[in-house]
């Protein structure tokens, strides 16, 4: 007997499965972890190595919460050349002296950047990302042979830190498999030497992605170490891709009684009329149909005016959980005014899944592929526009979304 071949019912139950919320992630927090109660400062040391989404979870801290990022690597590159006297003109300069390792880079300085950086800021929160990236940083043995038990006792003596937080890759094996070498079943002549070179290429791959795996667990011991002595690691197990990182992260915080800064920015699609929102399931994806025919009746009116009419209307009605899809019936094209350049745009193909998380508990009435361009504004929406949509005006609606917009009296953005 055949295979039955699959049907439209079992592709949706593989979207749903793709859809569907991901396994927890195993967490491990320590019973030394200080509440922020009565401290100054909420500091948090973050720690996670390649594949551990560590920037996806900085990004967050800052949108999310109000976080103020302190990089090391920021500091060396911004301050390093006026301790030593202007030798340095470029980073690559920068670098070369790294690599010499002249002495000139220690913990207990970057310490005392950290310590000023944190007491000439007026901001409460701050994740302070100690660990280098860069290999002439990291492997420079005035940072790696130092006391650094001994630097934090004297940085914490000013400014206790709350915990540690740690990214911890599951499965780097795993990780550097997928990096490096795969097989290849084409072995026709032509191709047996192109495999060669692939192979090469990716165990050159593999070997660098080791390296950086293994320097970064050299350089970040000490001070997991350091926490984990005065338990104060807050562990987070992360298996291959996990989708759920930045969320799990996001839901430690308000166990610890953090307060979001920003509420996560709502989804607004933009169509150019009524038959290009026909496939979308409006109740399941939290969407509230908005015509700029309804918004602004002036005929005439400027595009600035139409965006800043669309941007305070929805500010207006929409709650907290309800996304956007716009028909754009009554557009005009004219010269615009802005002040900022957009903060992402990217064309892609994706399920509207991809992009609204706060949908309804049950299987949509259809769920399609999109073809759309997206631009996520500095105000932390996130503007998709169908296909067909003109992408000049879809660059100037993202433009005028992303200008900072002053607040009124009645609390609404002008």
């Amino acid at each position: 007997m055949g295979c039955a071949p699959s049907g439209p019912r079992d592709h949706a139950q593989s979207l749903d499965e793709r859809f569907a919320a991901p396994p927890p992630l195993a967490v491990n927090i320590g019973s030394g972890v200080r509440s922020g109660d009565g401290l100054q400062h909420h500091i948090i040391f973050i720690f996670g190595g390649p594949g551990s989404q560590k920037g996806l979870v900085i990004e967050e801290l800052i949108h999310r919460f109000g976080f103020v990022s302190i990089n090391v690597e920021d500091i060396i590159f911004n301050y390093l050349p006026g301790k030593v006297a202007n030798t340095v003109e470029s980073t690559a300069d920068i670098q070369k002296m790294l690599k010499r390792d002249t002495g000139t880079l220690s913990v207990d300085w970057i310490f005392s950047m950290v310590s000023a950086k944190l007491g000439t800021s007026a901001h409460q929160r701050f994740v302070v990302d100690i660990v280098p990236t860069l290999s002439s940083i990291s492997r420079a043995d005035s940072f790696v042979d130092t006391n650094h038990e001994r630097c934090l006792e004297n940085f914490e003596r000013r400014y206790p830190v709350m915990f540690g937080l740690e990214l911890d890759v599951c499965d780097e094996v795993a990780m550097l498999d997928r990096n490096g070498n795969v097989p290849n079943k084409d072995t026709t002549a032509k191709n047996v030497v192109q495999n060669g070179l692939s192979r090469d290429i990716d165990t050159a791959d593999r070997g660098k992605l080791e390296k950086r795996i293994h320097q970064h667990h050299l350089c970040a011991r000490p001070f997991i170490q350091y926490f984990s002595k005065t338990k104060r690691m807050v562990r987070v197990s992360v298996p291959e891709q996990a989708p759920n990182v930045v969320s799990t992260v996001s839901s430690i915080l308000f166990e610890f009684g953090f307060t979001e800064q920003r509420a996560p920015g709502r989804v607004i699609v933009f169509g150019t009329d009524d038959d290009a929102f026909e496939e979308i399931d409006f109740d399941y994806y939290r969407m509230r149909k908005v015509r700029l025919s309804d918004v602004i009746k002036d005929r005439k009116a400027s595009m600035d005016a139409q965006v800043l009419a669309l941007y305070r209307y929805i500010a207006k009605v929409g709650g907290s959980d309800d996304n956007f899809g716009v028909v754009m019936d009554t557009m005009n094209n004219t010269e615009i005014n802005h002040k900022r350049t957009i903060h992402f745009y990217e064309e892609t193909s994706a399920y509207l899944d991809e992009f609204i998380k706060n949908r309804a508990n049950r299987r949509p009435v259809m769920r399609v592929r999109l073809s759309l361009n997206t631009i996520t504004s500095t105000n932390h929406d996130t503007l998709l526009f169908l296909e067909h949509f003109p992408r000049n005006l879809a660059l100037k609606i993202g433009l005028l979304f992303n200008d900072e917009r002053p607040l009124t009296a009645d609390g609404l953005e002008s």
